[in-house]
């Protein structure tokens, strides 16, 4: 099964003879259930890791929790990295180098008086 990524909204597992979805794909982790990944992933080639996002928006706290999950060539979790920005940023993209995840964010103000 292969990992299919769309944008806020968890991993999907796609059979990749038949191409039919077959669920919620966690990459064998708790940690991804309920989470809303980004759909760009990065493959770091020289470590051979498999890097994915999730980003959890805290309107309340003006914030948003940006989540790195590096997985191994066998999908096993290795590295689990969680950062809080204040103010809130939202971003679709993202870049990775040998030391440093990149982040092109846009802050974001969340009118709580328009929340439900």
């Amino acid at each position: 099964h292969q990992p299919l990524t769309c944008d806020n909204a968890p991993y999907y597992s796609l059979d990749t003879d038949t191409l039919e979805t077959n669920g919620i794909e966690t990459l064998d982790t708790k940690l991804l259930e309920g989470k809303k990944m980004l759909a760009h992933t990065r493959v770091d080639t020289d470590r051979q890791r498999l890097v994915a996002v999730s980003l959890d928006y805290l309107p309340v706290d003006q914030a948003t929790e940006i989540h790195f999950y590096e997985f191994d060539s066998a999908g096993k979790l290795i590295s689990d990295r969680k950062y809080k920005t204040s103010p809130a940023v939202v971003f679709h993209d993202w870049m990775l180098t040998p030391n440093y995840y990149i982040v092109p964010a846009a802050e974001a103000v969340f009118d709580l008086s328009k929340i439900p």
